[in-house]
């Protein structure tokens, strides 16, 4: 068994006791002992103040010899990081909170700096016990206890532990603690990283134009003689619109881009279904037949094309980025159907054009397609005929409208995305029929100019700050924390089998046990005595420091 397993505490004996006893030795530096008179004789205003003192000090002194500050700060600690995990798991991927008082930031700091304080306190206390079992453990040196000292006191006294025990000690993963404990608020702080990100604006949707149904037509070209006309001209915005597509050298090809509201420049819709121009590229393959051992050059730079203009359905996925209009497409359907006219124009054959009053599609598509169940799409007879002679008139070189300066302006002019494409023909009728499809959307808006019946309601995105948590900085605040609790729990079974009594970086036990004897060595008879009991023994010394003969001494 150990000396201190047996060291009890004893008076110092006074400086008039030490002389008469050593013959002038050296005077101690606390005299306790009471007098008879003063066991007998009431207690004075201070000895009174004393006993509340020894209250107090007992009352604290048990709270430390059963760690209960130690596992408190265990729980604490677990608690406030166990918080700061679920309150950045709550809001990790949301925009960044709005609260009245105090930010997010502000919050996870403060408890931060809680479990911070409050891991530090099974580990401090771990190194000032882990001292009295270094030395309970054989005969040390009394510079060690410095090191120990040290270390429960910062950075700098922990590594010169480590570095001086090598670790061949268990204080060395307390003072590891210690060290790591330094980074454990920037840690905390870089787990939260903002990112700007796009959010919908609820109050401020967006909208873009798409159309159902076609039947706006330009002036009548003739009539019938009941007054009825057969033959319209072409509606004059569809005609501005395909005439700037051809004509125009703007990059944007405003002429392509239908009418949207987009407040802040960035939104997004789902798919929508919509009438639509579509181009489709016949085929004109040399099939001429020459007799065997003949044949022949081609010299010349002219080459024919066949282009073909079809309403159809399409289905798209619009944009805005930046206030640029995009769209994606997702689906086209063409298929049709001819409405004939009611029944008292039944002599009418159905497929001729004045027979039939509108051209009709039904895809088979839902929601994911941007269509209602039941939609239908159409355009009048008549609106088809108008665009129908429009489109020969400029392609093919009638003398109704611009046939000459569209067609110079498609073979020699510096058309709109063609200017690097072989095939100018082709990329000149793309180039009509995206402008006939803007004009097809936007006619139910221009006719009734109310976009909440004419327009497809989209998502209007504003930038908003993201919570994004980078959860590999919570690892070293955790490590701390596992090392708070290894280094309570392995102070508490060391301590308990060397059986040293929890004085942790209490001094009073150093006056206490180490009495000046002949040779200077410890005290080693009477029992052990507890923390509490050791405070409330100091609660009846009154010490003073003095100088004498250039020797400090508590008197």
């Amino acid at each position: 068994m150990s000396a201190f397993q047996q060291v009890g505490y004893h008076a110092v004996p006074s400086v008039q006791e030490a002389a008469a006893g050593k013959g002038g030795a050296t005077a101690h530096a606390a005299r306790i002992a009471l007098s008879q008179e003063d066991v007998t004789r009431a207690p004075s205003k201070s000895q009174q103040h004393r006993s509340g003192a020894s209250n107090t000090a007992g009352f604290l002194a048990r709270l430390e010899d059963w760690w209960v500050l130690e596992l408190l700060g265990v729980i604490i600690s677990a608690g406030a990081l166990a918080a700061i995990v679920g309150i950045l798991y709550h809001y990790h991927g949301t925009p960044q909170p709005t609260w009245r008082n105090v930010s997010l930031n502000t919050m996870i700091s403060w408890l931060s700096t809680l479990a911070n304080v409050m891991v530090l306190i099974p580990v401090t206390s771990g190194l000032s016990q882990l001292k009295w079992v270094w030395f309970a453990g054989k005969r040390r040196t009394m510079s060690d206890r410095g090191y120990f000292d040290s270390a429960s006191r910062g950075v700098i006294g922990s590594l010169a532990l480590i570095f001086e025990q090598q670790g061949r000690h268990f204080a060395g993963l307390a003072a590891l603690a210690t060290i790591l404990a330094v980074g454990f608020d920037p840690f905390i702080q870089n787990l939260v990283h903002y990112t700007p990100e796009p959010a919908e604006h609820i109050t401020v949707p967006a909208y873009v134009t798409y159309s159902a149904d076609y039947n706006i037509n330009g002036i009548p070209a003739s009539a019938s003689q009941l007054g009825a006309s057969h033959v319209y001209w072409i509606d004059s915005v569809m005609k501005a619109n395909v005439y700037s597509s051809l004509l125009n050298t703007d990059k944007s090809q405003a002429w392509s881009i239908p009418q949207f509201d987009c407040a802040t420049g960035n939104c997004t819709w789902d798919p929508i279904a919509t009438l639509a121009m579509m181009m489709a590229k016949g085929s004109n393959s040399n099939s001429t037949a020459l007799a065997f051992g003949n044949s022949i050059s081609n010299a010349s730079t002219i080459f024919a094309t066949e282009c073909a203009f079809q309403i159809c359905v399409q289905s798209v996925r619009p944009r805005v980025s930046s206030g640029v209009y995009y769209e994606e497409e997702v689906d086209w359907w063409c298929d049709f159907t001819l409405q004939t006219m009611p029944t008292n124009y039944s002599l009418l054959h159905k497929d001729n054009p004045v027979g039939w009053r509108r051209l009709e599609l039904s895809p088979p598509w839902g929601l994911e397609h941007g269509m209602q169940s039941g939609q239908t799409f159409g355009i009048a007879s008549s609106s088809l005929s108008s665009l129908a002679g429009f489109i020969q008139g400029i392609f093919a070189g009638s003398s109704m409208y611009a046939a000459q300066g569209i067609l110079r302006s498609i073979f020699y002019g510096n058309i709109s995305g063609c200017a690097d494409e072989d095939d100018h023909l082709i990329c000149a009728a793309n180039n009509a029929a995206k402008a006939m499809t803007k004009t097809l959307r936007d006619s139910a808006f221009v006719a009734s100019r109310s976009e909440n019946t004419t327009m497809a309601r989209g998502r209007t995105l504003i930038m908003v700050n993201f919570v994004r948590i980078q959860w590999v900085w919570i690892a070293l605040p955790a490590l701390v924390w596992l090392l708070a609790l290894v280094t309570w729990v392995g102070t508490l079974l060391k301590s308990s089998r060397a059986r040293v009594p929890r004085w942790r970086d209490d001094i009073l036990p150093l006056l206490f046990l180490y009495r000046e004897g002949e040779e200077g060595k410890p005290e080693t008879s009477g029992a052990s005595q507890s923390s509490a009991e050791v405070a409330k023994s100091c609660t009846a010394v009154e010490v003073q420091l003095r100088a004498e003969d250039l020797r400090y001494r508590l008197l």
